[in-house]
């Protein structure tokens, strides 16, 4: 539990944990596909990269 508080605290789930994540949401009933993480990373990444959104 301790790992998941520090996860939070820094709005990121390292992803060496993908696959227990994946595992987890499925034994839990939970839709979660590795397409869901990766963009969501994606996401996170281009909010890093463009503040202020990406350029039209």
């Amino acid at each position: 539990m301790v790992a998941i508080h520090r996860w939070f605290q820094r709005g990121v789930v390292p992803g060496a944990y993908d696959i227990a994540l994946l595992s987890g949401a499925a034994k839990r009933g939970i839709a979660l596909t590795a397409d869901d993480l990766l963009r969501a990373r994606s996401e996170m990444v281009l909010r890093e990269e463009c503040p202020a959104g990406p350029e039209n």
